[in-house]
């Protein structure tokens, strides 16, 4: 699946972004700045070819990486 095509960091912001968890608090969570954090989402956007940050949250539901 695409999804193993994601670095481990890259789908712990992605369980984060489902969660609904906003740029700022997953930098602070991951102590990162929230420059980094947008980083990880483009790739993880580009990966999975989403274009959205809802389509990322759908996405995380759909695969079971967080409870709708």
């Amino acid at each position: 699946s695409r999804l193993d095509t994601l670095s481990p960091r890259e789908q712990e912001v992605l369980r984060m972004i489902g969660r609904g968890m906003t740029r700022a608090e997953i930098a602070e969570a991951l102590c990162r700045s929230p420059k980094t954090v947008d980083g990880h989402r483009e790739k993880i956007m580009e990966k999975l070819d989403v274009h959205d940050r809802g389509e990322l949250v759908r996405y995380a539901i759909r695969e079971g990486l967080v409870e709708a």
